[in-house]
């Protein structure tokens, strides 16, 4: 066992050892992590009955969720450990709408609604943006140890741009951390399923001084390998991560609290190999491509190459969160920011056992500061918000591609033979940006409200392709370059260096460096009218524009134009809905229909290059839209049951765009749908508690998710299809009749459904990313 998984047994013994005085403290305590916390108070029998209120922060101030205009999923940290909900991906297992992408260099694309940014690059800005306790987590590639030890998630869907900032325009994801308590609380999970896998987490908290009180927390998990070659007798897939989280809740006055946050994530696991879906050649067959073997119809079939394909990710994050309250009805909040993610990963992106394109992140970073300073007003008929942030951002993002076997080294015998090629890119952004948000209650049954932003955003990019010390490649960079300067009738260059960079500016044809900026402003703003006519029933209209920042593409690149940013791109919603409590509160319904009008959709596209034809680049769809409709019940018919469902429809379509096609060839995609936009997205659960005796309950439930076909390319070419799929979760067990401990049997797709959430064109292949098989094991927890 590692030294990580030593540690935390070693907090989960601190915990078991915990005061006798701290059970009598919590002997009504869920098995899980403060869930109490976001209900509001009911007698046993309402508990029993009726649906509970879940306190909110989607409006930067906590509010009954039945209360806010908008469209919001709120999971308890007791449901999110029940339904084994581990990483920010999973949520697609219980939020429609939401979807998870797996990438070919393990970076995740975050889609709601329809609307994301797929790429797959290290400092690539989300649609969908991700904080801890207000704190942004700028990239996605920062957020994969977030989810533990937590008191609820709240994903917030449509443009949040106002409150969350100018990459919002799909939604934000709110996780919200377990703080600490004024009194001495400890407990522990742990969970052994298949392949292996053992899941551990514990925390203790409470009281240090009169006026200080902490919280530690620490995970890890550790698995064996689950993906087996088809080919030869090796596997691939184990896990090594550990997280952890330190919160010190210090109030020295009645007017003054600080909230400080250390946490922080290792992942040393193996990375994911994908499955081979076709050939798509980019030169002259080879045998050794064309005679290779697809793989099985499984989700644990794949091939790789034989090399360790390991990744060793590092990330801190140091918060400081300041409320001082100048009135009781008025408070200054200051939320101070500091996280860095270093990454070196190994990755098989071909599907063959040699390397036809297999890539290395090199030793690559990402550094993130921000500071936000607001300050609020609530009272009786009028809430107000006002502030301004600033953010900086430095990233470096080295790339290494081997091509051993690869029909683009036979494009012109005798003058190309890459062995390695390197790209990077450096990256800098500054942010600065002012809001305001008010909501005021016109009458007893009206409320408005209306927000605005202006953000100024300014990148620096520096990027380049070069030989990474192989002689061939730099020798091929010269015959490639001279090539293409003979035919613009410039004189040969001079020999590149191993190391030199070889992109070719576009308008001179020198080889270096590409230096270049990119400075954008825009005004997001939001304007809704909330109707409440009766108790337990809200109408609410919204009408948003949100923006997200343009970017530029850190791909390879023969020339400086492929380096070309991205514009922003821009987004007009609109949106109704309803929130109604039916039957005494023992039913919940929940509705809304929505509009999105898209200017200059960010998606991954090609562009024409000499010589090799197409790449993948990032360009803008200049009008596409997306319309559709949720729906979601929540029933407590009888004492112990609880029923819920939900569904999203959407419907998307290019308006507007002339470009190439994944054959090569000019396609007005005017009428197709954008990728990763599934029709239908569902979920159902139902699960039920019942008495044993004085000191014992039983429990069991079933959780089931569906998703569409969709695909993952524009123009929805064949071999690029995400099929239909549905899955299905169970568990059953034990718990003391006081909640203090839990026993659970559970399986996650228990079906055994094979599915894939990707495909991804790469080098001379087509490329999935299947998702995992089916997985069932046990899990204890305890609280004292």
């Amino acid at each position: 066992m590692s030294w990580k998984a030593s540690f935390c047994s070693g907090v989960c013994a601190v915990a078991i050892a915990a005061p006798v005085a701290a059970q009598s403290q919590t002997s009504t305590e869920s098995s899980q992590p403060d869930s109490s916390a976001v209900q509001s108070p009911a007698s046993s029998d309402e508990q029993a009955m009726q649906i509970g209120d879940i306190i909110v922060t989607a409006q930067r101030r906590s509010e009954s969720i039945n209360k806010v205009g908008m469209t919001i999923a709120a999971v308890t940290g007791d449901e999110l450990l029940q339904k084994q909900i581990s990483s920010p991906s999973d949520l697609q297992r219980i939020i429609p709408g939401f979807t998870a992408q797996p990438t070919p260099y393990a970076v995740p694309v975050y889609t709601l609604r329809g609307v994301g940014f797929y790429d797959y690059s290290l400092a690539a800005s989300p649609s969908v943006s991700v904080y801890l306790d207000e704190v942004p987590l700028p990239y996605s590639s920062q957020t994969k140890g977030i989810s533990f030890d937590l008191d609820r998630v709240e994903v917030l869907k449509g443009p949040q741009g106002t409150l969350f900032g100018q990459s919002a325009t799909g939604g934000a994801i709110n996780y919200i951390a377990a703080k600490p308590t004024a009194v001495p609380k400890a407990g522990f999970d742990m969970s052994f399923g298949r392949f292996n896998t053992l899941d551990t987490s514990g925390f203790v908290s409470g009281p240090l001084t009169g006026t200080l009180n902490a919280r530690l927390a620490v995970r890890t998990v550790q698995s064996s390998e689950w993906q087996k070659s088809y080919t030869r007798d090796d596997e691939l897939g184990d896990k090594n991560q550990f997280q952890g989280r330190l919160l010190l809740d210090w109030q020295p006055t009645d007017r003054l609290s600080v909230m400080l946050n250390l946490n922080g994530w290792t992942d040393d696991g193996d990375t994911q190999a994908p499955q081979l879906v076709a050939l798509d050649l980019q030169g002259p067959p080879l045998p050794e491509l064309t005679n290779y073997p697809l793989p099985p119809q499984n989700a644990r079939a794949a091939d790789w190459n034989r090399r360790p394909l390991r990744r060793h990710d590092r990330f801190l994050q140091a918060s400081g969160h300041l409320v001082f309250k100048v009135s009781d009805a008025v408070h200054v909040d200051s939320i101070t920011a500091f996280s860095k993610l270093r990454t070196r990963s190994r990755l098989e992106t071909d599907g063959f056992s040699f390397s036809n394109l297999d890539v290395s992140i090199e030793p690559s970073f990402i550094e993130s500061f921000t500071q936000e300073l607001r300050l609020s007003g609530d009272t009786d008929r009028f809430n107000w918000t006002a502030g301004a942030s600033y953010g900086h951002d430095r990233s470096s993002d080295v790339q290494r591609f081997e091509f051993d076997i690869a029909t683009n080294n036979r494009l012109i015998p005798g003058v190309i033979d890459f062995e390695l090629s390197e790209n990077f890119a450096r990256q800098r952004v500054d942010t600065y940006a002012a809001f305001a948000h008010a909501e005021y209650q016109v009458l007893d049954t009206v409320k408005i409200r209306g927000g605005i932003r202006y953000t100024d955003i300014k990148r620096a990019f520096q990027g380049c392709q070069n030989g990474a010390g192989a002689a061939a490649t730099a020798s091929s960079y010269t015959n490639l370059n001279n090539i293409i300067r003979a035919a613009a009738g410039l004189p040969p260059l001079a020999p590149l260096g191993i190391n030199d960079c070889a992109t070719l500016n576009a308008d001179t044809l020198e080889p270096g460096v590409v230096v270049n900026t990119l400075k954008e402003d825009s005004v997001s703003w939001t304007g809704g009218v909330d109707w409440t006519p009766a108790s337990g029933l809200l109408f609410y209209a919204t009408v948003s524009k949100g923006y997200k920042g343009g970017g530029f593409p850190t791909l390879g690149s023969l020339f400086s134009s492929q380096y070309d940013p991205v514009v922003q791109e821009e987004l007009l919603a609109y949106e109704g809905g309803f929130k109604l409590s039916l039957l005494d509160r023992t039913m919940q319904l929940n509705g809304a229909a929505f509009y999105y009008d898209y200017k200059n959709k960010q998606v991954r596209g090609k562009i024409p290059v000499p010589i090799f034809n197409l790449i993948e680049s990032a360009v803008n769809v200049p009008k596409s839209k997306i319309a559709g409709a949720e729906g979601q019940i929540i029933w407590a018919p009888v004492k112990g049951l609880n029923v819920s469902g939900s569904a999203t429809y959407l419907s998307s379509k290019i308006k507007r765009f002339t470009g190439f096609a994944v054959s090569g060839v000019t396609q007005d995609f005017a009428g197709s749908r954008l990728p990763f936009t599934p029709t239908w997205t569902a979920n159902g659960d139902i699960q039920y508690e019942w008495r044993v005796s004085d000191r014992l309950h039983a429990f069991g439930g079933a959780s089931l998710a569906y998703s569409s076909s969709t695909n993952a390319s524009i123009g929805y070419p064949n071999l690029y299809t995400i099929p239909s799929y549905t899955t299905l979760d169970l568990n059953i067990g034990i718990k003391s009749a006081d909640s203090r401990w839990r026993a659970t049997l559970w399986g996650r797709n228990v079906t055994n459904e094979y599915y894939w959430l990707n495909v991804q064109k790469a080098n001379d292949t087509i490329i999935k990313y299947a998702a995992m098989p089916a997985t069932y094991g046990a899990s204890f927890s305890y609280r004292f």
